[in-house]
């Protein structure tokens, strides 16, 4: 499947349920499964479980453990000042 597909069943299934989720949070899942809706699944279930009433794109970058690239400049120029 491809992102887009993947992301289109996800914003199904959390109308379906009626749950609360960012577009973008959905479509990072669409992106970092590889076209695995099975996988996707998992992980929009595991970071619901994460979020606070309503998913978005950091709860989804705590589940995979990603870190912002704001966060990367921050240490980035931390380290520079050294």
């Amino acid at each position: 499947m491809t992102a887009e597909e993947i992301f289109r069943r996800l914003s199904h299934l959390i109308q379906e349920e009626g749950l609360l989720a960012d577009e973008e949070a959905l479509r990072l899942i669409g992106r970092e499964t590889d076209g695995g809706l099975r996988d996707a699944i998992g992980l929009m279930e595991q970071s619901i479980s994460y979020a606070e009433g309503r998913l978005t794109t950091n709860d989804v970058r705590a589940v995979l453990g990603l870190v912002e690239t704001e966060a990367l400049f921050s240490l980035g120029q931390a380290l520079a000042a050294r």
